[in-house]
């Protein structure tokens, strides 16, 4: 076999007029032979091409400068990359239906896997379309045509020549965007839009011209609803349409008439968030960005909330460096996930309390990143302030060594944990390994100390992660110097029940201490007297698991 053998080919193509309905995915065929030029004459499925929009016009059309990736099997069975020459003037015939284009390849293996990918700039080096690029678009038909609509050939080679017939077909689609408010049609106005179809994410940022606009995406099979925002720099809109199948190769004209909505759409945020007192957030969190609250102590509502680590690299969900209200809007389903470097579902300042309160729903998970985790609500390997749940259905869970609500891990500075207070609610709670359900989260070397645990209200489920107790402290350390411990644990009249368990039995309670840690008081069934202070009940820390305190 000789080496860095130059095979050549030409490729036909049909132009097609560009149309906003459906049609098949047809594209040009390619053929060729080694160290020779080949022509051939083909023709698209259909008569017709609407697969692909090449130029400004829609047009079905090679033009110089364009290039076409080559992926192949070599002799060594690996995959391996080349690009044809860039097209000159004087391969494009025939009004750019033609054209004639040469590529280098190095000890190609006989009959070997072959795949086109055009344009090349799509290609990645293993022979896969890289569709990261499909993320942030311009908008208009000639970036989509020059940069990012796509089509593919996977074959494999005749002998040790290309094949001499292929055709090429498109992975994608194109929507075709008019966007109305419920009196005019206010495309020209949109500065950002987003589209997501609960998998992938297409961001479009422009400047406000006249449309229509035009978006590349992957196709869907309808089962997921497909979610737009928009926005002009000063209304925000947002529309989710479900059951709609996108194939590919189509083209869709898509009229969307959007109402207004005045929450904060995360899908349209760009860069780091500071939340202001009064606003309401809603959205899915699309960018590894940080939502925080710390000009101001604020009352913010989330309504609807998806802050998800799939698009996190790190950061708390949300940082509450200030005092902070957040209220569940009723009926919404909020989640908030950490980043996957150990912080924080939703994190507390130190010193600072946050309230959460509503007749929604929140879960919150710390996420795990090595050895190393986050409070659901809570802590983030620091000094953290106060917890208080008012009500709503609240579902919290450390990563790895944090409590599900409390303290996260601790193996450097002592760590001090403010107190936690539940008067109402439907609250579930799980510890990471061994971390506790409620109260501290792992101590190692340093100190890990949580304040006053008092549950007067509400409905409680807490489980504590292995040597973890389910309400109380996580494990300690064998070392004489460490210390994990909580203030006091009360538990009052006032619930509706309380239930702990731990995942290991071995030195830890399920109400109290967690293995090699040490405690307050724990007082099961007392009362508040006037001034909020618990009064009576038994004291004693509860071993059995699972322990169920009702009134």
């Amino acid at each position: 076999m000789k080496t860095n053998k130059i095979l050549s080919l030409v490729v036909l193509a049909v132009m097609g007029a560009m149309s906003v309905g459906c049609s098949n995915a047809d594209d040009p065929i390619i053929s060729g032979g080694e160290e020779v030029t080949l022509t051939t004459t083909i023709s698209l499925e259909g008569g017709e091409a609407q697969t692909r929009a090449l130029d400004a016009q829609g047009r079905k059309t090679f033009a110089v400068g364009d290039q076409i990736a080559v992926v192949y099997e070599n002799a060594g069975g690996k995959m391996q990359k080349a690009v044809t020459d860039s097209l000159t003037a004087d391969d494009i015939a025939d009004d750019g239906k033609k054209a004639t284009i040469t590529v280098t390849l190095t000890d190609p293996k006989a009959d070997g896997t072959l795949k086109y990918i055009y344009p090349a700039a799509m290609a990645n080096n293993d022979g896969s379309v890289n569709y990261d690029k499909l993320k942030k678009q311009d908008g208009t038909l000639a970036s989509l045509a020059a940069n990012l609509d796509v089509a593919l050939y996977e074959g494999s080679l005749f002998g040790e020549e290309l094949p001499a017939d292929v055709i090429l077909t498109n992975p994608l689609c194109i929507g075709v965007f008019s966007i109305m408010n419920d009196d005019n049609d206010i495309t020209g106005n949109i500065r950002m839009m987003t589209v997501f179809d609960g998998t992938n994410l297409y961001i479009v940022n422009r400047e406000p011209a006249a449309g229509p606009i035009y978006v590349a995406m992957q196709p869907t099979d309808g089962d997921k609803a497909l979610q737009f925002y928009t926005t002009d720099g000063t209304t925000n809109y947002r529309k989710s349409v479900s059951g709609k199948t996108l194939e590919p190769g189509n083209m869709y004209p898509v009229n969307l008439t959007m109402p207004t909505d005045k929450r904060t759409a995360l899908e349209l945020l760009t860069g780091d968030y500071t939340v202001k007192d009064g606003e309401t957030l809603t959205g899915i969190l699309l960018g590894s960005y940080s939502i925080k609250t710390d000009l101001s102590d604020v009352t913010v509502t989330l309504d609807g909330v998806d802050i998800n680590s799939t698009y996190r690299i790190s950061s708390e969900g949300i940082r509450c460096s200030r005092n902070t209200t957040l209220i569940l809007a009723d009926g919404s389903d909020n989640k908030v996930v950490s980043g996957t470097n150990g912080y924080a579902g939703i994190s507390i300042g130190s010193n600072y309390t946050v309230t959460i309160r509503g007749n929604g729903s929140l879960t919150a998970v710390g996420k795990s990143s090595s050895n190393i985790g986050g409070a659901g609500i809570g802590g983030t390997m620091s000094s953290t302030g106060n917890i208080v749940i008012e009500s709503g259905n609240i579902t919290a869970e450390g990563g790895k060594y944090s409590a599900g609500i409390g303290c996260g891990f601790k193996s450097s500075d002592p760590s001090n944990f403010g107190d936690i207070t539940i008067s109402g609610g439907n609250v579930t709670a799980k510890g990471g390994h061994y971390a506790a359900g409620i109260g501290t989260g792992f101590a190692d070397k340093k100190s890990n100390r949580c304040g006053r645990i008092l549950i007067c209200g509400g409905t409680v489920s807490a489980t504590g992660g292995d040597k973890g107790a389910g309400i109380g402290t996580g494990m300690c350390s064998s070392k004489d110097y460490i210390v994990n411990t909580y203030g006091s644990i009360y538990i009052t009249t006032g619930v509706t029940w309380v239930t702990a368990a731990v995942t290991s039995t071995s030195d830890c309670n399920s109400i109290g201490t967690g293995k090699g840690a040490s405690s307050g008081n724990v007082i099961i069934g007392c009362t508040l007297d006037s001034e909020g202070n618990p009064v009576g009940g038994e004291e004693g820390m509860i071993k059995t698991s699972p322990y169920t305190y009702q009134p």
